[in-house]
């Protein structure tokens, strides 16, 4: 929706493109603002730009990111040599969608790798908690796991929309060819039922495999893993 509103001035409106998502913004979602005149380029001063929720800009670009839903009237203002003149841009914000993860996992160098997969709105924080102490952010991290163990592993993340969260239970043990002192294989096992996807994948090599496949869907997913 636009809507235009010159004023008498000889100075010509500016024409506004707004940079959005084809559903439409949502809160959270960075929208780039450009204007522009067909004023001859030594008349024009400067643009000033006013988002309708106590935000300001300057220039003939510039980004904003509204933190509520609702209808905004955006003015962005030629300045020149023969006065100013406003054009209005109407800006529909919806609610922000709530977020959706799993996760998925693999064994590779000796390290399991575990990654966020995201379904649904956008996402600003990725919190891993590993079930042995170790707390780590961002949408892919790796471990190694030091001691035999089961270990819960839970996933939260945060956006505009809300949080989601998503589980998965990791069991170390001692592979059946482990042997004493270190260097030892440690085997890792995600049991069937976790709330992520295991993806299969041979060829980690030397002392690396992987026996089973995705776990959420298809039973337990083994992993050997090389203690250090």
């Amino acid at each position: 929706m636009i809507v235009v509103e010159d004023a008498d001035d000889p100075l010509p409106a500016a024409n506004v493109s707004v940079d959005e998502p084809q559903a439409g913004p949502e809160v959270g979602t960075e929208l780039a603002f450009e204007a522009a005149t067909d004023a001859p380029a030594e008349l024009i001063e400067g643009y000033r730009w006013e988002f309708d929720d106590g935000t300001t800009a300057v220039g003939p670009t510039a980004s904003h990111t509204y933190d509520e839903p609702g209808e905004y009237v955006v003015n962005v203002t030629v300045i020149g040599i023969a006065g100013e003149n406003t054009t209005r841009r109407t800006v529909v914000v919806e609610e922000a969608s709530p977020p959706s993860v799993s996760i998925d996992g693999k064994a590779e160098d000796g390290q399991i790798t575990l990654r966020a997969n995201s379904s649904g709105g956008s996402i600003d924080r990725y919190g891993w908690d590993l079930g042995d102490g170790t707390s780590l952010n961002g949408d892919t991290v790796t471990h190694t796991y030091d001691e035999p163990g089961e270990y819960s592993v839970e996933l939260l993340v945060t956006g505009p929309g809300g949080t989601d969260t998503a589980t998965v239970t990791v069991r170390a043990e001692e592979g059946a060819e482990a042997a004493d002192g270190d260097g030892a294989d440690l085997r890792v096992t995600i049991p069937e039922g976790a709330s992520g996807g295991t993806d299969a994948d041979d060829g980690l090599g030397p002392g690396f495999g992987i026996v089973a496949a995705i776990a959420a869907l298809a039973g337990a997913a083994t992993l050997f893993l090389r203690r250090r």
